[in-house]
């Protein structure tokens, strides 16, 4: 199983982050799973302030923890899932809703660094024609969370005009590569 490592021990990520991820994951009825197991009373995550810190390493582990626990069929492991919910539990579905998509997945990469602090990562997003978007991830999250959420802020505006995919080209980081390129758009 994939064990998720900060690039940096000092990196911090906000507790609404980890409110959202916890929302999301009580939206898919599986909160009372994840305490029945303990999984949010270890590293500090019992009761997150969203206005807090946490080390995004202890965050990680948890993460960790639950994909290494898990079988297949989990929800748990649904990271894909868990990203199309965070549209809403991170209250972005307003965003999406307004902006063009370009603007909205711009959005996110703002978003990213407010909810980070310390060497966390980057996601970055350019326009490479007309009709299609690149957007690199450097994070240390499973690539299938992001893919989640592009997906869901694609399938809003319109999936066949943005269909999104993650490039075939470049190994993303869950299979070792640096980066993750997810391109957006017919091209």
């Amino acid at each position: 199983m994939p064990q998720f490592k900060s690039f940096a021990p000092d990196a911090r990520v906000s507790g609404r982050l980890v409110q959202a991820f916890v929302d999301c994951v009580e939206y898919r009825s599986i909160n009372s799973y994840l305490s029945q197991h303990g999984f949010l009373g270890r590293q500090g995550f019992q009761k997150v302030d969203p206005r807090g810190w946490y080390y995004q390493q202890d965050w990680l582990d948890l993460l960790g923890e639950i994909t290494e626990r898990e079988d297949e069929a989990s929800p748990l492991r649904d990271f894909f899932g868990i990203g199309r919910g965070m549209i809403d539990t991170l209250n972005l579905h307003e965003t999406v809703a307004y902006y063009p998509l370009f603007e909205s997945i711009l959005t996110f990469t703002h978003l990213y660094d407010e909810l980070h602090r310390g060497d966390a990562g980057y996601v970055t997003v350019k326009r490479i024609s007309h009709e299609v978007l690149q957007v690199e991830a450097r994070i240390p999250y499973p690539d299938d969370l992001l893919f989640g959420l592009l997906t869901e802020a694609a399938e809003r505006h319109d999936v066949s005009r943005y269909p999104v995919r993650p490039n075939p080209d470049v190994p993303g980081r869950d299979a070792g590569g640096e980066v993750t390129l997810y391109d957006i758009g017919r091209g």
